[in-house]
């Protein structure tokens, strides 16, 4: 049996010999810590006294080493465990059976004490803690939190304190110690960090109690426990993770030091700077320490991430900051900026608030501007600009087997921009935050016009771009829609503003409505009636909104149809509300709560026209969501409603987070009330600020179809067909029994094909085909499939069909990656070939190869529009070879109205050079 019987420790547990290093702090304290490490129940085998910084003179006769790598290296390998200690800590007498027995039953590397203060004896100083990603702690605890036992529980932790703590010899020798260059609170968190990625348990024992006097914190400055958490961070994560975490961080740290200084606390900002110079100046050191983790890591970053807590503890103090400081401006508390100053638009607070916001816009779609664009749901690239420019013109639309309906106009806006830019990698991101800023400006200047004036109005550009009708964007991931919200932002701006006096600045205001409408309408055609309905309104509403805001508002809903009338000529009723990206348009509870209270207390206790135009965006938000509950629309007409319920909540936003201090105290805690609801709704938006998509799903498809490329010899022009969950495939899917799948280019998803047109000769065929595969009848596939140009089959998440396909016996199953199972057709599978089997090219929505007396097959669906001399071949097309070129008759009447949109859009653009002439 063991000879310490107290300690909790099993009666076949082998003895640990444990050596303690105390860290030493100054004399008054080391003489307490070493008594009551001297009343330890459980033995010891020797002391030693960290004395780094030279800070005692007595040492009561125990061994003093000079820094902790030369205790490291004194270690005999009789010791199992090492006991590190704070000199101005108290152990209680079973303090250090305790570690030792929680180490030993859940075979932990690192167990640390629940650290009680000792000036009271009863408040929690720490139980173990979390952190986030960007090592900022979070130890659940309230500041003055008395220990009644509700934190005792033995679990991992992400960190425990290096006041009182247990770690077995061998690992510490692996780690060489504590870092003694760091904080105490940083020292614990980089230990531990350290512990974790070498494989190691962190764990919190808190029947292992320790009284700390907290004396090694006095004459400690508060950026060096800032700046040992940035020096563990590039210890313990991979480049990976550092690649985004050192940027992110930096700017976080950055803006949460101009807020504060705005707020009247530059030490912040100065901290900020000091930590950041302290570790620009140790990082050879901090390199050095990092190839040390580096030849003991045997874990990734995510074991690290199991323990954090999600989003960024600074953010949300500063948010929860922000929130108390502007009841304390209501108050009128001395140290702020007074209501005359917030109102002011000429202060120096509405440039800050604005670039704070970009700042936060920034940062929660970053994941756009590193590496490459998300390709999922129906954000994806477009490969052949002249084929999308083309198919939406009246041309040939190759998504799926092919069809005469028109190419969607975001296909065509993005394609045109490929196009312009010689398909320069970086001009669809340069648009996009082109229209990202436009948007984020045009929400402030939308409510500067309705009469909401300050600069906290600039929160209403990201509860615009971030906010709740995001989600809606986000669902199946419409990303042209999303970015549709900065134009239609600004075709209802154009529109509400007063009409300019004389012509000049006449033609300027009526050319700007024309481009921003027409981006409006090509990005998402249902924009034209958020931009007819919205002035509309605001004229019914708002006062000083004239009669001639409705009539511009409708001629900028005109525009925006005509942007898209190729497409609109073409397609039904029912393409617009039933086809394309559904949107989620009901927002959650917390969501709905936070609207409904800013609406009724901006309704019912704001001055001015401020309650009108809360009312009038809580219109929209309430048409937004109540219309569509009638009939869940998708495509063209829900990306309606979703800007629709941007449009409204910016102006909610926008006109609840003011300052008026007139009133009775109810109408003031109302105003107050809903100016918290306002900000609630942009902290929640800030949250996409840690997965930086902007709440859109990760992606999916960059690079998934490679191996076509790789694999396929040069002659091969193949599709790909690829089965799935529905909620994974990119754009539309279509359904068969229970196969749900689509049929998508060499080159992978894009976004001219990501919508399918009504169903053809050819797709049905393929569907019977598809049902054959699933249902077993079809055990040679490939050389079916082979005859829709198909020579792949790509299977995600169907089992079924996996095993369908592990049956036929012509397609070879390739191993790909991990969740994609690959059948490779060994029979000739592309879409033109001349009777003796001559492969045609797609150039640019047409086939060109060389020319001969025979005919090509085309394998698409039926169409007599092809040529030339066309003839029917079952549900494809057989054309003439003698020319050599294939091509596909454009309508005639889609094609003028796009030249007629490229005019009018090119006038608008030109004419726009007479805005500034207005002289606003």
């Amino acid at each position: 049996m063991s000879d310490h019987p107290d300690t909790g420790l099993p009666s076949t547990a082998p003895e640990q010999r444990v050596r303690v290093a105390v860290l030493a702090v100054d004399d008054d304290g080391l003489v307490g810590s070493l008594a009551a490490i001297d009343r330890q129940v459980y033995g010891i085998d020797g002391l030693s006294i960290i004395d780094a910084d030279e800070a005692i003179t007595d040492p009561d006769g125990r061994a003093v080493v000079a820094d902790f790598a030369t205790f490291v290296e004194e270690l005999g390998p009789e010791i199992d465990l090492v006991w590190i200690v704070h000199g101005d800590a108290r152990p209680r007498p079973d303090a250090l059976g305790a570690l030792v027995a929680e180490l030993g039953r859940n075979e932990a590397a690192l167990v640390g004490s629940k650290i009680i203060d000792a000036a009271t004896t009863d408040r929690l100083e720490s139980v173990g803690s979390a952190t986030d990603v960007f090592g900022e702690p979070y130890t659940g605890l309230d500041p003055d939190e008395v220990d009644l036992e509700q934190y005792d529980v033995v679990r991992d932790v992400a960190f425990v304190s290096a006041v009182s703590m247990l770690v077995r010899r061998d690992l510490l020798r692996g780690m060489r110690g504590i870092d003694a260059q760091l904080a105490p609170v940083a020292a614990g968190m980089d230990f531990s960090q350290r512990v974790r990625v070498a494989g190691g348990r962190v764990m919190v024992a808190p029947s292992s109690e320790v009284l700390h006097e907290r004396t090694c914190r006095e004459e400690v400055a508060g950026w060096r426990e800032w700046a040992g958490r940035m020096r563990s961070m590039l210890k313990a994560y991979r480049m990976v993770t550092l690649a985004w975490v050192v940027p992110v961080g930096t700017l976080l740290g950055f803006l949460d030091g101009i807020v504060r200084l705005f707020l009247g606390s530059p030490r912040t900002l100065v901290d900020f700077f000091k930590a950041l110079g302290w570790n620009v100046a140790h990082l050879p050191g901090s390199l050095a320490a990092r190839s040390t983790v580096r030849a003991v890591r045997h874990v990734g970053d995510e074991e690290l991430f199991r323990y954090q807590v999600a989003g960024s503890v600074r953010l949300r103090t500063l948010v929860n900051d922000v929130s108390e400081r502007f009841g304390w401006v209501i108050d009128d508390e001395p140290g702020v900026l007074d209501e005359d100053e917030l109102d002011d638009d000429s202060t120096a607070a509405g440039p800050i608030v604005a670039a704070l916001g970009l700042v936060a816009v920034a940062l929660a779609t970053r994941g756009f501007w590193v590496g490459t664009m998300p390709q999922v749901g129906f954000s994806l690239p477009v490969l052949d600009p002249l084929v999308a420019l083309d198919g939406f013109a009246g041309g040939w639309n190759p998504s799926g087997l092919g069809s005469s309906e028109p190419i969607h106009p975001s296909a065509a806006f993005f394609g045109a921009v490929e196009w312009a830019s010689a398909q320069w990698g970086g001009a669809s991101r340069l648009v996009m935050a082109l229209l990202l800023v436009g948007a984020f400006f045009a929400a402030g200047r939308l409510l500067r016009e309705m009469g909401v004036t300050g600069p906290t109005r600039h929160l209403a550009g990201i509860a615009a771009l971030l906010g709740t009708a995001t989600g809606a964007f986000a669902t199946e991931a419409d990303l042209a829609g999303w970015l549709a919200i900065g134009p239609t932002l600004g075709a209802v701006t154009l529109a509400i503003m007063p009409w300019p006096a004389s012509w000049v600045p006449r033609i300027g205001r009526i050319s700007a409505i024309v481009a921003v409408s027409l981006v409006a309408g090509m990005l998402a055609p249902g924009a034209a009636l958020v931009i007819l309905a919205t002035p509309a309104l605001a004229w019914a509403l708002v006062p000083g909104v004239r009669v001639g805001a409705a009539g511009r508002g409708l001629v900028a809903a005109d525009v925006a149809l005509f942007a898209a009338a190729p497409y609109l000529a073409a397609v039904t009723a029912d393409e617009l509300t039933e086809r394309g990206p559904a949107y989620s348009l009901t927002p959650d509870f917390l969501a709905i709560v936070l609207i409904a209270v800013a609406v009724a207390c901006g309704i019912g206790c704001l001055a001015g026209r401020r309650h009108r135009v809360v009312a009038l965006g809580g219109l929209l938000v309430a048409g937004a969501m109540w219309f569509p509950l009638l009939e869940q629309p998708r495509g063209d007409l829900g990306a309606a409603f979703a800007l629709l319920m941007a449009v409204g909540v910016t102006l909610v936003v926008g006109a609840v987070v003011g300052i008026d201090r007139e009133g009775s105290k109810a109408i003031l805690m109302g105003r107050a009330a809903g100016s918290l609801a306002a900000v609630a709704l942009v902290v929640v938006a800030l949250a996409h600020v840690v997965d930086g998509r902007a709440g859109f799903p990760a992606d999916e498809w960059t690079g998934r179809l490679d191996f076509t490329s790789s694999l396929a010899s040069e002659e091969e022009s193949a599709r790909v067909l690829v089965v799935g969950d529905g909620s994974r495939l990119p754009g539309e899917y279509r359904t068969e029994g229970s196969v749900r799948y689509r049929v998508l280019p060499l080159g992978g998803p894009s976004l001219e094909t990501a919508r399918l047109g009504e169903p053809r000769l050819g797709d049905e065929a393929l569907a019977d085909v598809v049902a054959s595969i699933a249902g077993g009848e079809l055990v040679r596939p490939g050389q079916v499939l082979a005859e829709f140009g198909i020579g792949w089959v790509a299977v995600i998440d169907a089992p079924a069909f996996t095993a369908a396909m592990g049956a036929q016996v012509d397609m070879d199953e390739l191993p790909v990656s991990e969740g994609l199972t690959v059948f490779r057709n060994g029979h000739p599978a592309v879409r033109a070939a001349t009777d003796t089997g001559v492969i045609w090219r797609s150039d640019g929505g047409r086939f060109v190869g060389p020319a001969g007396a025979g005919t090509v097959r085309i394998a698409d669906n039926a169409s007599p529009r092809w040529g030339p001399g066309w003839e029917q071949d079952g549900w494809a097309n057989r054309v003439s070879a003698s020319e050599g070129v294939a091509s596909y008759e454009p309508h005639s009447v889609r094609r003028g109205l796009a030249w007629a949109v490229v005019a009018v859009g090119a006038i608008g653009l030109v004419g726009t050079a007479f805005v500034r002439r207005e002289g606003r």
